[in-house]
C-alpha cells in the first residue's frame, strides 16, 4: 500500500504563534505493538501479511490482523498472542493497541480511519467552566494544526468528553514514557512529569478529535504535537498560546502535553454504517486528552 504526499493547501490567514521546528519524536509507524513470541502455525501464512503491513503502518494497526489469522488457524498461538497484547496495553506506547481480532489496513477496506490520541494536563478550569468553550477550543486546535500544506477547519474537530478527575483533595500526578523494541518488550521507562495538586482543586479531562484526509497528515501532526511535549517555555507552546488567544485558558502555563498516540482502523461495509455519524469519508482522527485544575481564587 502506498500513500501520495499531501497536496499543498492554502495557509490560514492568522495563527496564534509560529510552529517550532518539530523535534525528533517517534513516528507512529516506528513504534510497533508487541509481536507474539511465535507466529501462527499451519494454515494461511500470517507472517508475510503482518510484515507487509508493518512496512507501512505501526504494530498497533497490524496486530488485529495477525490475531485474526491466528484465531482462524492456531488457537494456542492466538491465546498466547492475545495475552501478550493485553499485557502490553498497560504500557504507554506511541500507538493505541486493540487486542481483538480484526483486519489488516488495506485497499480492500471501504475506508480507513486514522487516529492520533494525545494526553494533556491543564490547570485552571473545571467541567462546568468549560461549558460554552467547545467552539473556541476547536478553533484553537484547528488553527495550530493547519499549515502551508494542510488546512483543518472547526468542523474537523470533535470534543469527545470533558469531565473532572480530581475534586477537593491533594493528588500526585505522574506520567511515564515507555519505549518498546520490535518484539514489544519494554526497553526503558522514564518519569516524564512528577508534581502535586494543591488541596481543594479540581482536575478536568477533555478528549478531542481532529479529522484528516491522509496517513501522511496523521504522522505529520503526530510529530508536531509530539514536539510540543518538549517545549520548555509555556509561551512557546502553540496549543497553549492558541487556547489563551481564544479565551479558553487564562495563562499558557496551564497546559502540559503528556503523550501522543496514533491509531489506524480499517472500516468495512458492515461497520461503516455504524460509524457514519462520527466518520466522514476517509479521514484521520486526532484525539487529545486534556486535564486542568480550577484555581479557587
Amino acid at each position: 500500500m502506498s500513500y501520495d504526499a499531501p497536496q499543498k493547501r492554502s495557509k490560514p490567514k492568522s495563527k496564534p504563534a509560529p510552529k517550532p521546528a518539530p523535534k525528533p519524536v517517534p513516528k507512529p509507524a516506528s513504534k510497533p505493538a508487541p509481536k507474539p513470541a511465535s507466529k501462527p502455525a499451519p494454515g494461511p501464512p500470517a507472517a508475510p501479511d503482518f510484515d507487509n503491513c508493518m512496512t507501512v503502518f505501526d504494530g498497533c494497526a497490524c496486530f488485529p490482523g495477525l490475531l485474526s489469522c491466528a484465531k482462524q488457524n492456531c488457537a494456542a498461538e492466538f491465546n498466547a498472542a492475545a495475552t501478550e497484547c493485553q499485557a502490553a496495553k498497560t504500557q504507554v506506547t506511541g500507538c493505541v493497541l486493540t487486542c481483538s481480532a480484526g483486519a489488516y489496513p488495506s485497499t480492500y477496506a471501504d475506508a480507513t480511519e486514522y487516529s492520533l490520541w494525545t494526553a494533556v494536563t491543564i490547570q485552571g478550569a473545571s467541567a462546568a467552566s468549560f461549558q460554552g468553550s467547545e467552539y473556541d477550543f476547536a478553533a484553537a486546535v484547528a488553527n495550530i494544526t493547519s499549515d502551508d500544506f494542510l488546512t483543518v477547519t472547526t468542523d474537523m474537530v470533535y470534543i469527545a468528553s470533558a469531565k473532572d478527575l480530581v475534586a477537593g483533595s491533594s493528588r500526585q500526578l505522574e506520567s511515564l514514557v515507555v519505549s518498546l523494541d520490535v518484539q514489544g518488550n519494554v526497553e526503558q521507562r522514564q518519569q516524564h512529569e512528577h508534581r502535586h495538586l494543591a488541596d481543594g482543586t479540581t482536575l478536568l479531562a477533555v478528549e478531542f478529535v481532529v479529522l484528516f484526509d491522509t496517513y501522511d497528515d496523521l504522522n505529520g501532526t503526530a510529530a508536531y504535537f509530539g514536539s510540543l511535549m518538549d517545549v520548555t517555555a509555556a509561551a512557546d507552546n502553540d496549543l497553549a498560546v492558541a487556547l489563551v488567544a481564544r479565551g479558553v485558558l487564562f495563562n499558557e502555563s496551564q497546559l502540559i502535553i503528556e503523550s501522543v498516540r496514533t491509531m489506524v482502523t480499517p472500516i468495512f461495509t458492515s461497520h461503516a454504517r455504524n460509524r457514519a455519524a462520527f466518520h466522514v469519508g476517509t479521514f484521520t482522527m486526532l484525539l487529545v486528552t486534556v486535564a486542568w485544575t480550577l484555581d479557587p481564587t
